[in-house]
């Protein structure tokens, strides 16, 4: 470390330069108080280092897939109508089953991760 300490002291009333460690009247004024004074400096090094986190977000659709979904759901209602009864019920059933289980494969979410300096 490199510090320097400077101590100075003056006469509060004529101030006549004195000893740091002075003690009793002013010599020059006969009058007594002291203002003291300590300087000090200190070397400090720093430095600097930063970061930057680029995150880029977006969706890949799988278009067969996609393609399944929206078949299945625009069709479903029209061969409900033409199967009626329970075999209506379980086809519809099973088709929202289907299409319950597929849908995530139609739309993944990409996150790419960049660290920039």
């Amino acid at each position: 470390m490199n510090s320097k300490i400077i101590k100075s002291a003056r006469c509060k009333w004529c101030e006549s330069p004195l000893d740091f460690n002075h003690n009793g009247p002013c010599p020059n004024c006969g009058r007594i108080g002291i203002i003291g004074k300590i300087e000090f400096s200190e070397f400090l090094n720093m430095s600097d280092s930063s970061s930057v986190l680029k995150i880029r977000e977006f969706y890949e659709t799988n278009k067969t897939v996609r393609n399944v979904v929206i078949a299945i759901t625009i069709l479903s209602p029209f061969v409900g109508l033409v199967l009626s009864g329970i075999v209506g019920l379980l086809f519809g059933l099973a088709v929202g089953i289907i299409s319950y289980f597929i849908s995530p494969y139609a739309l993944t979410k990409i996150r790419e991760i960049e660290h920039l300096k």
